[in-house]
């Protein structure tokens, strides 16, 4: 479910006139991913366009990357699975991790760039990184059907969150995984399709943590006047189109100002609890809300303080609480209390990066790197409390 907001002040409003842990378990985890992950190499590897060959997840060694598919639904994705200690539990927790726009799973998880494969050897946990699809395949953009973003899975209206609930309750009732510990994260367009999916499902995961996205916003004030939706907000606000508008039969490469775009946010039927991490630098997803400067430059965005805010009524959380959440140099955490969990915290040297992961500029800032990274504190601080 959405609702449009334009009856109250948004910080959309100036983008367009009109927008108002336990005993060993190796043999019960690998029951497990057989039965979730009953697929070939091969049929995996042509749905994803892996460069690699992975193993079928089951027939993987523990502490490697796997590879899985859902005929059902179409998913294709990589699967980790921890390395064996005396710490890994009858019933593993599982992190589900949505990757950005643009971005491949491939990429992402084999460079464990966002560090959740160390994190869950260090705390025994499954991950599972979904790939965007686009009518059974790989989007050559791949992204997420977000409230209002992006491209073409957004303009398609893709059934993203059918197609992830439908998986993720089949991974939750499966034998070796704790159906009470199931999480989501995700980064930028991820993060708002884990809002999303937070808001219409929620009791699909225990917890959640969009890191670099927000609840909605509006997905068009630049109207595309040919069908090939590259109308992007240019200089001074003026809508363009790059050099795309002949080559389809436009003739003016322009494209037209929309002034009466309906700005769309999230609409949660239910409690979930959540911590929401931000750089204060973003200029994709501004901190603040407003026109993005990245490369979906048609977008304009809420803002965190207007996510909070929406997360703590849903969530009875109205008022502010203490929670113990450090406040770790370079990071500023607004916590709430009285209901679900709502964290929100700002990474104040970081851009649209993964807060201490690889290329968060922070690393190389003169106050140096931060002493923990997002996936410390979504885990050590919201997940790991379950």
């Amino acid at each position: 479910m959405m609702t449009t907001i334009n009856d109250r002040t948004n910080s959309c409003l100036p983008c367009s006139a009109g927008a108002t842990r336990r005993g060993p378990a190796a043999l019960g985890i690998l029951a497990l991913v057989v039965m979730l992950f009953a697929t070939t190499p091969n049929d995996a590897q042509a749905a994803c366009g892996f460069s690699n060959n992975y193993p079928v997840c089951g027939a993987s060694p523990a502490g490697a990357l796997c590879e899985w598919t859902d005929p059902a639904t179409g998913l294709c994705g990589l699967g980790y699975i921890p390395v064996v200690t005396s710490q890994t539990p009858s019933n593993y927790p599982i992190v589900f991790l949505f990757h950005g726009a643009l971005d491949k799973v491939e990429n992402l998880a084999a460079k464990d760039r966002y560090l959740w494969q160390a994190k869950a050897d260090a705390e025994q946990f499954v991950v599972i990184y979904p790939q965007a699809l686009s009518g059974g395949q790989v989007c050559e953009v791949p992204t997420w059907n977000a409230t209002h973003c992006c491209g073409e899975a957004f303009r398609d209206n893709r059934p993203d969150v059918a197609d992830i609930t439908s998986f993720v309750n089949v991974v939750k009732n499966s034998p070796g995984i704790d159906g009470a510990r199931v999480f989501a994260t995700g980064f930028s367009n991820g993060a708002m399709l884990v809002h999303k999916l937070a808001a219409e499902q929620p009791s699909l995961f225990t917890a959640v943590a969009p890191v670099a996205g927000t609840t909605g916003g509006n997905g068009g004030n630049c109207l595309d006047d040919n069908g090939d939706f590259t109308c992007q907000a240019g200089i001074f606000g003026l809508c363009v189109d790059p050099g795309m508008d002949t080559a389809v039969g436009g003739t003016d490469g322009t494209c037209t100002q929309n002034t009466s775009a309906t700005v769309l946010e999230v609409n949660p039927i239910g409690a979930v609890p959540i911590m929401m991490i931000h750089g204060y630098d973003d200029d994709s997803v501004m901190l603040a809300g407003g026109l993005s400067l990245g490369l979906d430059r048609d977008r304009c965005d809420l803002g965190q303080d207007e996510a909070a805010s929406l997360w703590t009524v849903a969530n009875g959380s109205t008022t502010p609480g203490l929670i113990d959440v450090p406040v770790f140099n370079g990071y500023v955490a607004n916590t709430y209390a009285g209901g679900a969990t709502v964290i929100h915290i700002t990474a104040t040297r970081t851009d649209h990066s993964w807060p201490g992961a690889s290329g968060d500029p922070a690393n190389n800032s003169p106050q140096g790197p931060y002493s923990v990274t997002a996936t410390d504190l979504i885990w050590d601080y919201l997940f790991g409390t379950f």
